[in-house]
């Protein structure tokens, strides 16, 4: 298993626009379990959003926020 940033799953949330934590997980070769520890930081610094689907309470899907969009599409804007 791979260590992975919450900025490499946000770049992945910001080029999908709308994906699940299984395919977040199998893009970025980690466990779905991984991948919801770092969303829950990602959705706390309110990056990305992550909601259940209505049809399948299992399954979560992420979306980025615009600020989310803006930390990927303009990375020098955001370094100290």
């Amino acid at each position: 298993m791979g260590y992975y940033r919450p900025i490499d799953l946000l770049a992945v949330v910001v080029r999908h626009k709308e994906i699940t934590v299984n395919e977040a997980a199998k893009a970025l070769g980690v466990t779905p379990q991984r991948i919801s520890q770092i969303s829950e930081r990602l959705v706390e610094a309110e990056m990305i959003t992550k909601t259940a689907d209505p049809l399948n309470k299992a399954r979560y899907v992420m979306r980025p926020t615009r600020e989310g969009i803006h930390r990927i599409r303009h990375p020098m804007a955001h370094d100290g």
